[in-house]
């Protein structure tokens, strides 16, 4: 971050990175949490709905949130 700063794709695709590193380890809150800042991140830099980079991260957050039991919200 004291680089390239947290608006990069670089930090997203690293929080990206982690966020499946907590997931393998069962920190499934964690993970989405981490997802949720990769999209968060991507959005604020203007990064296209349609990139893979942002698909990624729904598709982690919905994951995050199955893994969680919190079915209803994963299918929003």
């Amino acid at each position: 971050l004291a680089i390239v700063g947290k608006y990069h794709p670089t930090t997203a695709t690293l929080c990206q990175s982690l966020a499946v590193v907590l997931r393998d380890q069962g920190r499934f809150a964690e993970y989405e949490a981490l997802m949720r800042i990769s999209l968060e991140t991507l959005q604020a830099m203007g990064v296209p709905e349609d990139s893979l980079w942002v698909v990624t991260a729904y598709n982690g957050i919905a994951n995050g949130l199955r893994l969680q039991g919190r079915f209803a919200e994963a299918a929003e």
